[in-house]
């Protein structure tokens, strides 16, 4: 995997969690865990996309 896209992948996680640890408003909380959680999926979208042309038989 690409570094770049590591590193992208691993913020998005960690500032999802810390986020969660600092604020006490739940809708808040709630609002960036789904935004976290769509740029997660838009990127395995991407990496299948990109990966699944890489490996064709």
């Amino acid at each position: 995997m690409n570094k770049n896209l590591y590193f992208i992948v691993l913020v998005i996680v960690a500032g999802s969690f810390l986020i969660n640890i600092f604020v006490d408003n739940d809708s808040i909380s709630t609002i960036i865990n789904i935004i976290a959680l769509i740029v997660l999926v838009a990127v395995a979208i991407y990496l299948w996309i990109t990966l699944g042309r890489k490996s064709s038989k």
